[in-house]
């Protein structure tokens, strides 16, 4: 029952979505399109257009990011807070369903937002200077290329740090979600200003969430007699260097995973013994 709910929140947010990657995309080409204009004749008028269409494409960067965000609070509170919770309540799922699925598509959105501003930019360089960008891509995948940038670590802690903050990043994204969620679940829980009361219990949750890493960060040079950040300066130092970047990346990891399982069980909680829709 997941993957449906997973593709009915796919096909109701994927309208809103890919237009703005389409209008991403065909900026990016227009931007480069009056880079390489500009760049070949800088009398002409290209200058002033190329300004106002490199503002607009960043505005659709920052709108795109602003709408991730709206889209996946407005469907978690509308749909399942809101009064269409009584149809989606009504529905043979089970509570931890819905803000999975909500979630999962959320953090889809979040990533594949980020990919698509990634991909834009290459592709504004390229069409600007394609012998350059064409250079610098063909040095990248060269042997000497990597072995500079490995010489003393090794190609697998590389890669293992790729993926670590891939799976970094990944959780972040869905921590967000749960962390939104949670707010917005406990404000439900009041009769009134349910939406102020969502954001409060928000900058309280973030509040005690820093707390809780300014406590730990204490009690840390306390045991140890140093702080976090010269310890980890010593282990970048020493030649267990590259194990400690492993060992911080994973704390982190598990770190995020906590937290979201902390806010995906007070999410769950209100939506199985405290939901009101009235």
């Amino acid at each position: 029952m997941l993957g449906k709910l997973m593709k009915y929140e796919w096909k109701a947010t994927k309208r809103t979505f890919l237009p703005l990657y389409g209008a991403l995309l065909v900026l990016a080409l227009i931007n480069g399109l009056f880079f390489r204009i500009d760049h070949v004749d800088q009398n002409g008028i290209a200058n002033s257009l190329k300004v106002i269409v490199l503002i607009t494409y960043i505005a659709i960067i920052i709108a795109t990011f602003v709408m991730t965000a709206v889209v996946m609070l407005q469907r978690y509170y509308k749909n399942i807070l809101g009064r269409e919770g009584y149809l989606m309540n009504t529905l043979p799922v089970k509570g931890y369903e819905l803000i999975w699925s909500k979630g999962i598509v959320s953090t889809l959105w979040f990533v594949g937002s980020t990919f698509v501003v990634m991909v834009t930019i290459p592709i504004i360089f390229f069409i600007t200077s394609p012998e350059v960008c064409t250079e610098v891509i063909s040095s990248i995948f060269t042997k000497e290329f990597w072995t500079l940038a490995i010489r003393g670590v090794g190609r697998g802690h590389v890669l293992a740090w790729m993926m670590e903050l891939l799976v970094m990043a990944c959780i972040s994204c869905f921590l967000f979600c749960m962390k939104a969620y949670a707010a917005m679940s406990l404000g439900h829980l009041t009769h009134k200003s349910r939406m102020m009361a969502s954001v409060g219990f928000y900058i309280a949750i973030d509040f005690a969430e820093r707390a809780i890493v300014m406590f730990g960060a204490i009690l840390f040079g306390i045991l140890f007699k140093t702080n976090i950040g010269a310890w980890f300066g010593n282990l970048l130092q020493q030649g267990t260097g590259v194990m400690g970047v492993h060992v911080f990346f994973i704390g982190v990891i598990v770190y995020e995973v906590i937290l979201t399982v902390v806010y995906f069980f007070i999410s769950k909680y209100v939506l199985d013994n405290k939901l009101n829709l009235e």
